[in-house]
C-alpha cells in the first residue's frame, strides 16, 4: 500500500505459507516499473516511436532483507506518476525460492469521517456561542435598542396592562362598587 496520497513510498508486508523454524534466511524485495499514468504532472507523453525504442525485457530492481524474522519493508524514492508493481522471492543456504504474483500496490485509503465530525461538532460550538453572546448584548443593552429587544423577549408592558381600544369596552365602578359601563343601556 503506499504510505500517501504523494505515491512516492510503498510500505510491503508478506507472510509465508510454510513458516519451518530456521528454513529462510532472508528475502529478496523486486520492484519494476509497468506503465506512467497519463495526463499527470510530469508525466512524459512520449510518441509511439520512443515508447517502442524503451521496450525491452522489464528490469526488476531488488533490495534484498537478510532478516528472516522481517515481514515488511518500505520501499521509497518512487516516481509518482508511475505504476509499479511488486514481487517478493524467499532466500535460504542453499537457494532461491519461487516469486510472489507481482501485485500493485493500492492507494492509500482517505477517511473524511473524523474531519467532517470535527468541523460539524466545532461549528455547532461556535454557532452557540455567537447566539449567547448576541442574546447577552441585546438583555444589555435593551434601553438602546427597544425594539429588537421587544421583538426577541416580547414587550413587558402589554402582559400587565389591559389594552383598551373602544371606549365602549371600557368599564367603570360606580359609587356603590357596582359596575356600570360607559356607552351601554342605562336603567333610569
Amino acid at each position: 500500500m503506499y504510505n500517501s496520497k504523494q505515491r512516492n513510498e510503498v510500505e510491503l508486508e508478506w507472510q509465508l505459507e510454510d513458516e519451518e523454524p530456521g528454513g529462510w534466511t532472508g528475502f529478496i524485495l523486486q520492484h519494476v516499473w509497468v506503465s506512467e499514468r497519463p495526463g499527470r504532472r510530469g508525466s512524459n507523453n512520449d510518441s509511439k516511436e520512443e515508447a517502442e525504442e524503451r521496450i525491452g525485457p522489464p528490469v526488476w530492481y531488488q533490495n534484498i532483507i537478510q532478516d528472516p524474522e522481517v515481514r515488511s519493508h518500505t520501499v521509497g524514492r518512487l516516481t509518482p506518476t508511475v505504476t509499479y508493481q511488486f514481487r517478493i522471492t524467499p532466500v535460504n543456504h542453499r537457494t532461491i525460492g519461487h516469486p510472489s504474483a507481482a501485485k500493485t500496490p493500492a492507494e492509500p485509503s482517505y477517511n473524511a469521517y473524523p474531519a467532517v465530525i470535527g468541523a460539524a461538532i466545532g461549528g455547532m460550538f461556535i454557532a452557540a456561542l455567537i447566539t449567547v453572546l448576541l442574546l447577552v448584548f441585546i438583555i444589555r443593552n435593551r434601553n438602546n435598542n427597544p425594539r429588537l429587544h421587544d421583538l426577541l423577549f416580547g414587550s413587558q408592558h402589554s402582559q400587565s396592562r389591559e389594552n383598551i381600544n373602544f371606549p365602549e369596552d371600557d368599564v367603570v365602578r360606580g359609587s356603590e362598587g357596582d359596575i356600570e359601563e360607559i356607552g351601554g343601556p342605562s336603567n333610569l
